[in-house]
């Protein structure tokens, strides 16, 4: 957990104070790409577009990455 963000106990914090807000609140991670450098590359997990083109994800001090297809994940 990173502490310089107040770690475990100001998350826990935030999350009450957005659930005593009315709010659903909690952690989730949409992280739906798969980076062009990973061991565990392979182009039959990537999303298509209707041309038969891999679809690109985003790039990030980690190289490029590309958009994994929902019935593949």
């Amino acid at each position: 957990m990173n502490a310089e963000a107040g770690g475990v106990a100001k998350l826990v914090k935030a999350i009450q104070a957005a659930k005593d807000a009315g709010y659903l609140a909690g952690l989730f991670d949409n992280y739906r790409n798969l980076d062009l450098n990973s061991p565990s590359y392979n182009e039959k997990y990537i999303m298509r577009d209707p041309n038969g083109a891999l679809f690109p994800g985003f790039s990030s001090e980690g190289g490029h990455s590309q958009e994994i297809c929902p019935w593949k994940a």
